[in-house]
């Protein structure tokens, strides 16, 4: 009897949000009919944050021309979710 034949899981496809994880899966004999069951998942979700990084865009234009002011920038995490950047630092 034949049986589905399935690689390993490969490494989440982002190292920073959302992600894919791939394997191969093949009936034997090629007629997947011959396998027993369901065919198992070649895809499947994945989450990685190990690479999340903080983007920092440029200072912008201090709001006062004379005395104490202020200048802001924008800052998110590549991921879209700070709490990634926070957990990966």
């Amino acid at each position: 009897a034949c049986a589905w034949e399935v690689s390993p899981w490969s490494e989440c496809s982002s190292s920073c949000g959302a992600g894919v994880l791939r394997r191969s899966v093949m009936c034997p004999s090629s007629d997947a009919t011959d396998c027993p069951g369901q065919r198992p998942a070649e895809e499947e979700q994945c989450y990685a944050i190990s690479a999340c990084t903080w983007q920092v865009g440029d200072w912008g234009i201090c709001d006062s021309e004379c005395g104490s002011g202020r200048r802001t920038r924008n800052v998110s995490c590549l991921s879209g979710v700070d709490a990634d950047c926070d957990l990966a630092t």
